[in-house]
């Protein structure tokens, strides 16, 4: 009886150890992939692995909201033939970032479940999603070795038992779909333009390497102020390797989108943020549209609903960013007058919010 009581106060302690905001922040970050439609998928081994799939199952089914868009997740635990052929042509270490090859898309949440933290195949496969737009998730215990310090959204279990490590990681998956079930997270969804800089907002000169030389678009300026009167966020992502390049600095770029800032609010418009890649193409970096890195990290600091989102851009590397963000996408006329187009999303948005 003594162990008894030792393993179910081991139990309780160790599932008091929780941090609370460590898996409210793993919920938000659900419940804006099942708005979204980005997959999650799961991955561990021994226990972890069947908690990998019960966490699938409790996302799938347990967790549907009538009304709601549905989860689609996967665990790459669930095929034992695919799971074989990977470990006898590929080495076991890894059968989960090949199937993440086969099925990851930038966005997708990646959760990887290691009792020690250590697990070699699930450390891997976490690598590839990070050099690839996923966003990592981590259930981890003991110290929580590798796996914490590398995943986006640690939940560490602080216990030296590894049945406890396993008995609380299936208790937080129960939790997290019971609460995405009956009590809908606090998410504010907002919708946004993203808007391409060069050819959209100023001008198209090559490289805009001063204030100077920025010259702003006609109906610019009030197209960003209808959008904002509209309830849109409005997002400015742009390539600049021109820094790079050696052309101009950031702190150029910066007194150029500072001034920039000062006369749209001059005139009662204003962006809600910018983000700028500063990379050649050569440098693999996940933020240079056409990959939608910008786009991502903006979808998560201001919890965006892409899919009620609008990318314009004068480039066919700006639509197809916006393609892979899951945005809507138009692609405008270089250096044009965007007025219209700004007037029909502005009208669209409002008979989307009349039909609901």
């Amino acid at each position: 009886m003594r162990f008894v009581e030792k393993y179910l106060k081991d139990v309780k302690q160790a599932l008091s150890s929780v941090n609370a905001d460590e898996v409210s922040a793993v919920i938000d970050l659900l419940c804006r992939a099942r708005v979204n439609g980005n997959k999650i998928i799961t991955m561990g081994n021994g226990g972890s692995a069947s908690t990998a799939t019960h966490f699938v199952n409790g996302l799938s089914q347990g967790a549907t909201v009538e009304g709601e868009s549905r989860f689609r997740a996967v665990a790459l635990t669930d095929n034992i033939p695919n799971l074989l052929a990977y470990a006898n042509d590929f080495g076991y270490e890894n059968i989960f970032v090949e199937q993440l090859r086969n099925l990851m898309e930038e966005g997708d949440v990646v959760i990887g479940i290691s009792g020690s933290g250590n697990s070699e195949n699930v450390i891997r496969a976490i690598a590839y999603a990070r050099e690839n737009s996923g966003v990592t998730v981590g259930l981890c215990g003991f110290d929580g070795g590798k796996l914490k310090g590398m995943v986006d959204y640690p939940i560490h279990v602080p216990s030296t038992n590894m049945e406890i490590v396993e008995d609380v990681h299936l208790a937080i998956t129960h939790l997290i779909a019971s609460c995405l079930r009956n009590e809908q997270p606090a998410c504010e969804f907002k919708k946004a333009v993203f808007l391409d800089r060069d050819g959209v907002v100023n001008r198209e000169k090559g490289f805009t390497k001063s204030w100077e030389e920025f010259e702003f678009l006609p109906g610019i300026t009030e197209g960003i102020k209808k959008l904002n009167q509209a309830g849109f966020l409005v997002i400015i992502v742009t390539n600049q390797s021109g820094i790079n390049k050696g052309l101009y600095t950031e702190e150029d770029l910066k007194q150029i989108h500072e001034n920039m800032h000062k006369v749209l609010e001059e005139n009662g418009a204003h962006v809600d943020d910018l983000y700028y890649c500063p990379h050649n193409s050569e440098d693999c970096c996940t933020c240079r549209k056409p990959k939608p890195g910008m786009l991502l990290e903006a979808a998560h600091k201001h919890n965006i609903n892409l899919r009620e989102s609008w990318v314009l851009g004068d480039n066919i590397r700006d639509i197809e960013a916006g393609k892979r963000a899951r945005c809507n996408t138009i692609l405008v006329e270089q250096n044009g007058d965007i007025g219209r187009i700004i007037e029909r999303i502005v009208e669209v948005g409002e008979n989307r919010k009349q039909a609901k």
